[in-house]
């Protein structure tokens, strides 16, 4: 069986590696960067009982962090925010659930973030200058809190936290 690849699918490989190696050349350089995750979402659609996990191990329970969570998305979602259940399980098994709000595009319609081509990536503060006092692997989930079922054009989701630097 021959497998013939088009121009289309090559501009995508070269996108996929030209991002992932600036991403890991900006995670390298950057010295307060603690954990930073991305996960795919499979065929850039992303069902209601899909559950996307992090698990950061937290060593510093002195200093205090910022927790982010990025959005990778396409010009097909057709919304402007995005809803997310965050559920936080400590080392301990202590949990906490959450709900937070992701904004994704002005009321006009424009993406935030930057974007190459028709993908935006976003940054959104979950948590500011807060203190993980037990050290160990956390377990931080996402699942999306949209009324549609299957959300399309949701091609990734991610977590950072970083440590707060001081001014």
């Amino acid at each position: 069986m021959v497998r013939i690849i088009t121009g289309t699918t090559i501009l995508r490989i070269r996108k996929l590696i030209t991002f992932g190696t600036l991403s890991l050349l900006l995670y390298a350089c950057d010295p307060h960067m603690v954990y930073d995750t991305w996960n795919t979402i499979p065929d850039n659609s992303w069902n209601k009982d899909s559950v996307t996990v992090f698990n950061p191990n937290i060593l510093d329970t002195i200093n205090p962090v910022n927790i982010v969570i990025g959005v990778r998305n396409t010009n097909d979602y057709p919304y402007s925010n995005l809803w997310l259940f965050v559920t936080t399980k400590t080392p301990s098994g202590m949990s906490l659930k959450d709900t937070f709000e992701v904004v994704l595009a002005s009321s006009y319609g424009k993406w935030y973030g930057s974007g190459w081509g028709n993908t935006y990536t976003s940054l959104h503060y979950y948590q500011r200058n807060v203190i993980l006092n037990e050290s160990g692997e956390y377990t931080i989930s996402l699942q999306h809190g949209m009324r549609k079922d299957n959300l399309e054009g949701i091609n990734a989701v991610g977590l950072r936290i970083e440590e707060v630097q001081s001014e």
